[in-house]
């Protein structure tokens, strides 16, 4: 910190807050008179995103406590872990007042500092690590109280220098953002040119192509269940959190491309689960939660048995390949199919009923073969594009922090920021 920057809390700085307007959801909707931004409008990048914003009414005296003013500093007091904590700078030029809810704090600051010098600096390591170290609760829902957040250290020059410092952030970010923004448009361009051409092979049938119900063409249908009672699956079976003899195969490994966070059970285990025992190239389906999402089970070099709320499916091989169902059941032909069977209202569910009416569209083999053999094709390039984009995507929020690192620490020098705006512009440009 440099000799003419100041340290102090952040309750020391701040001229008032308040919690925001209480109302229910049958108080919301599209017809109601004012904007409500409510937690998930305050993104994990700390910006305001109003593009799913809901509206409600509210009284006279409701709006004149509640109204946001341009340059209002909010804050996400209670969320999921990963939004708690996340502000931004309201910032929205409207004729009508907008209002805020009660997860949601306003911060008003005293005029020795600038709200968006305070905004920027939440968005830096500095201040991130302080908020994390200050949240309660679990993953599902945390919260930071201002009983804590108000103790946060808060580092800034004299105000002139703040001012100097937000307009290069602002500059700076300006091209991160869009270079942000056009790799992410990219990247969904990636997945909907595969996506479209996966679903103009099913509509292009040839001679010989057939439609059959997914039950006639499977030799296996079968869960973790089939192998017994509860009473008895618990006396054994044990999940293992450390090295086991196989892997208990869950959704979340095909997120993760089993590379953490695995789940083992012991030969024992592994050996009375007979009934569903996982050897690679099967179809996987989720039965519970994200219900109908499709797998298809890579090779694995080890024993690897199926968890709980998961359907294994093995195909006849006389009649369909593993691979050429998955890309079916993946196509918009699969998943609408799916998508109309699926049970329950907030917890979706599949059956296995459900499952074996799927229709199927089943060329023969040869030609399932080489449908397959040019989606792969297409999927490597997809994936492999992918993966640069990511690459792209992490050396741009990279940037951002080295930028801010040296806002906060006093580097932001003259030259460091025409530095730094030409670092944005040329990863924009890239």
């Amino acid at each position: 910190m440099t000799a003419n920057w100041e340290i102090k809390t952040l309750d020391e700085l701040v001229e008032s807050t308040l919690i925001g307007l209480v109302k229910n959801k049958s108080e919301q909707g599209d017809n109601k008179a004012f904007m409500y931004i409510k937690m998930h409008n305050i993104t994990a990048d700390n910006k305001l995103d109003i593009s799913k914003i809901v509206r409600v009414d509210a009284l006279a005296e409701e709006v004149e406590k509640y109204k946001l003013s341009e340059g209002d500093f909010l804050f996400n007091t209670r969320n999921s872990h990963e939004l708690v904590g996340k502000s931004c700078i309201f910032s929205m030029h409207q004729m009508q007042p907008i209002l805020f809810n009660n997860n949601i704090m306003r911060i008003r600051f005293t005029p020795e500092v600038d709200s968006k010098f305070i905004a920027y600096s939440f968005s830096s390591q500095y201040i991130s690590e302080q908020l994390e170290s200050i949240k309660n609760g679990t993953t599902n829902v945390s919260a930071i109280y201002y009983s804590s957040l108000k103790n946060v250290a808060i580092t800034y020059p004299p105000l002139s220098e703040q001012k100097r410092i937000v307009a290069i952030l602002d500059e700076a970010f300006e091209g991160i953002d869009r270079a942000i923004a056009n790799t992410e448009k990219n990247l969904a361009n990636s997945r909907e040119l595969f996506e479209s051409y996966l679903n103009a092979i099913f509509t292009q049938k040839g001679d010989g192509w057939v439609e059959k119900k997914l039950g006639n063409l499977l030799g296996t249908l079968t869960d973790y269940h089939a192998n017994g009672s509860y009473e008895i699956l618990k006396r054994n079976v044990s999940l293992l959190d450390n090295d086991g003899y196989a892997y208990m195969v869950r959704s979340t490994d095909f997120e993760n491309n089993f590379t953490n966070n695995l789940k083992y059970i012991d030969k024992h285990a592994y050996e009375f689960l007979s009934k569903s025992k996982v050897f690679g190239g099967e179809i996987i389906i989720s039965k519970i939660g994200n219900a109908g999402k499709v797998y298809l089970m890579p090779s694995i070099d080890r024993p690897c048995s199926l968890a709980m709320n998961l359907f294994l499916l093995r195909t006849d091989v006389d009649q369909i390949r593993s691979d050429y169902l998955y890309f079916f059941l993946e196509s918009r032909f699969g998943k609408v199919q799916i998508s109309e069977r699926l049970n329950g209202t907030t917890t979706k569910t599949i059956r296995k009923d459900g499952i074996r009416s799927l229709n199927i569209l089943v060329p023969p083999l040869p030609e399932q073969k080489n449908i397959v053999n040019k989606l792969d094709s297409i999927v490597f390039e997809t994936q492999r594009l992918e993966t640069i984009y990511h690459q792209k995507l992490a050396a741009l929020n990279e940037l951002k922090q080295s930028i801010l690192q040296k806002a906060f620490t006093g580097e932001l020098t003259a030259d460091t920021a025409n530095q730094t705006i030409k670092a944005a512009q040329e990863a924009n440009a890239a």
